[in-house]
């Protein structure tokens, strides 16, 4: 989140380290409904769906082009430190959501940027524009198939052309997300050294990108007729038996106003959206407090997401932009907390007014009842 965005408009709304969502009648989002019980996908299989984006003249960018197609494919071998960060995060992922990964019709590594196939040749814009996910209908409302791309310039942040570490990569969106730019200590990331790693990176990224896929599977599915309903209004009692967002009706739940599927349906890094209680932190003065210098006021409201307020709402800090991100951000967790090995920990440390704060949301998870809740929506894909 940029905060000029959070200045300029009084509602919440996503991060990611990626963006997601397309224009009608294609959505960007997470892939088709899982198959549940034991693992089906085989390691082959996921990685046979992962190709280089072909560089195209005009590029394949989005939202602006390929929402009805299958993106562009480059067929030149992965390269190794790529594969195997793949391998080890498949290898790392739950069944269920191995199982989803292997639903998706394509898995891209997109190098624009990039000059080479080699991550060190990658400048420019850089993952918050390139990391994104998809859903593709053609205009007779039929499925052109499911779609999640990262960026090749993420495996140029770690070491041996790794990707980084989940505390580096985890740092390092938070503090896009903020955009802090001062001498202040900016919030720090830090986790187990199991789990330190950069297979959980890459996990963190793929579980993202499907959440969004996940997003569009879940709620705009059909309309009331039963037709294919691509390109139109959302469901939300579609899933989890009309309760992730409004559990006992109407103002219940996270957020003061019902979601909404975006006219242009695509979410940009950083993009506000939706309304907070009263009762929760304004992010529009989190915002104005980052563009005005004012960290340490900044810091106290951090600390109020972080801690959810009264009832410990959020998954994430990025969860807490927008209902889309809710979602994505609880997804993500659910996959990490279930992962091999699990993410017990993700501490964050930065400084308030007059206290230096430590928060670990999956440590402190079965302390926050509202987020219990929400994540114990995605429990029917365990075995």
């Amino acid at each position: 989140m940029k905060p000029s965005a959070l200045t300029l408009t009084a509602g919440i709304f996503i991060l990611a380290l990626f963006a997601c969502v397309p224009p009608t009648p294609r959505q960007g989002g997470v892939a088709a409904p899982p198959t549940l019980g034991a693992a089906v996908c085989t390691q082959d299989k996921f990685l046979r769906r992962v190709h280089y984006l072909a560089q195209t003249s005009p590029p394949f960018s989005l939202p602006d082009s390929g929402f009805q197609n299958a993106p562009p494919t480059d067929n030149t071998t992965i390269n190794t430190s790529i594969s195997q960060d793949l391998t080890d995060a498949f290898n790392a992922a739950p069944d269920f959501f191995k199982n989803q990964l292997c639903n998706l019709n394509g898995i891209f590594i997109d190098r624009t940027g990039c000059t080479r196939y080699d991550p060190g040749s990658c400048t420019g814009p850089g993952p918050s524009d390139l990391l994104w996910g998809f859903r593709a209908f053609d205009g007779s409302g039929n499925s052109a198939g499911e779609f999640i791309g990262t960026w090749l310039g993420l495996w140029q942040q770690g070491v041996q052309g790794h990707a980084p570490v989940l505390s580096k990569f985890e740092t390092g969106r938070l503090q896009a997300l903020l955009n802090w730019k001062s001498s202040t200590p900016p919030p720090t990331a830090l986790t187990d050294l199991e789990t330190d790693t950069a297979a959980m990176t890459v996990l963190a990224v793929l579980a993202h990108e499907i959440g969004h896929v996940f997003w569009y599977d879940a709620f705009v599915v059909k309309s009331p007729d039963g037709s294919p309903n691509p390109g139109g209004s959302a469901d939300f009692g579609k899933f989890c038996g009309g309760t992730f967002y409004t559990p006992g009706g109407a103002g219940q739940g996270s957020w003061l106003l019902p979601p909404s599927v975006p006219d242009h349906r695509w979410v940009s890094f950083g993009e506000p959206r939706n309304y907070h209680k009263a009762d929760d932190v304004d992010l529009t003065k989190l915002g104005f407090d980052l563009d005005h210098g004012k960290f340490a006021d900044a810091g106290d409201l951090l600390h109020g997401v972080f801690a959810g307020i009264q009832n410990g709402r959020w998954a994430s800090t990025l969860a807490a932009f927008s209902t889309d991100e809710d979602f994505v951000e609880t997804f993500q967790l659910f996959v990490l907390r279930h992962a091999r090995p699990p993410l017990q920990h993700l501490r964050v440390r930065f400084a308030g007014r007059a206290q230096r704060y430590l928060e670990d949301i999956p440590y402190t998870f079965n302390q926050k009842p509202e987020l219990v809740r929400k994540s114990s929506c995605f429990d029917y894909l365990l075995p």
